[in-house]
């Protein structure tokens, strides 16, 4: 058996902008037994953690199918938001030639210390001094 995909950093030929891609992946939970959609927590964690490991990038993109009722971009770009993590720039809804989806697409500009302080208060830990 497979299990499901993970919300994933993947490089761009630009070494300051990244990718989050797979935003609609499940993770199993134990307690309810069950596959259910990753956190936006986890989202921004999973940035978090690839920037501390390979550092050196301030952009990332991420995009969603509209027609999915998770909107997990939409959310994302919003919690980003609410909780002051940078700046997020949304591009409206364009059809995808090769899928005929229609998607969103948002860049986020990172700011990280912002992000530290987040990290540090979400996750209870301490952040090494950068």
């Amino acid at each position: 058996m497979i299990g499901p995909m993970r919300a994933n950093i993947a490089s761009t030929s630009c070494c300051g902008m990244k990718e989050l891609h797979n935003l609609c992946t499940t993770r199993w939970d134990p307690k309810l037994h069950q596959n259910v959609t990753i956190s936006m927590e986890e989202l921004v964690t999973t940035v978090y953690d690839y920037y501390r490991t390979y550092a050196g990038f301030c952009f990332v993109i991420f995009s969603d199918i509209i027609k999915y009722d998770l909107k997990q971009g939409i959310r994302l770009a919003e919690y980003i938001r609410e909780q002051g993590l940078g700046d997020v720039l949304e591009t409206a809804p364009t059809r995808n030639p090769n899928s005929r989806n229609l998607i969103h697409a948002w860049l986020w500009v990172i700011d990280m210390k912002a992000m530290k302080k987040w990290y540090t208060k979400e996750s209870r830990r301490e952040v090494s001094k950068d």
